[in-house]
């Protein structure tokens, strides 16, 4: 299993495989030959099955990728909240220093 997943697929890729295994030759154990030789074979109705499992498996990786994507987002914006507060509370310091550290920093930086 660790093989598959080096190669590149996913847990869903091989779960998506198995269940095609498990339709078209009543088998999850099935080989790779056995498998071509049903899809050839397959009839009509196991055809428009294999269709509906592909399409609810695109959807359920873009489903996958969309939550994924959130919460990167969610993450980012609370680090980035986070990040103002701790800019507000040093700017509102009573402390000049405290208050203008980062500006101080970029421009020394800038003229070195």
């Amino acid at each position: 299993m660790l093989e598959k997943i080096k190669q590149g697929l996913s847990p869903l890729d091989m779960a998506a495989g198995t269940a095609l295994k498990q339709l078209l030759c009543g088998n999850e154990q099935a080989s790779d030959e056995q498998l071509a030789a049903a899809i050839e074979t397959a009839s009509p109705e196991q055809l428009a099955k294999l269709k509906q499992m592909d399409n609810q498996f695109k959807l359920d990786r873009e489903q996958l990728a969309v939550t994924r994507n959130k919460d990167e987002l969610q993450a980012e914006m609370a680090q980035t909240e986070q990040i103002n507060k701790t800019m507000r509370v040093e700017y509102n310091a009573g402390e000049r220093y405290k208050s203008y550290w980062r500006p101080t920093f970029g421009y020394a930086i800038a003229i070195t």
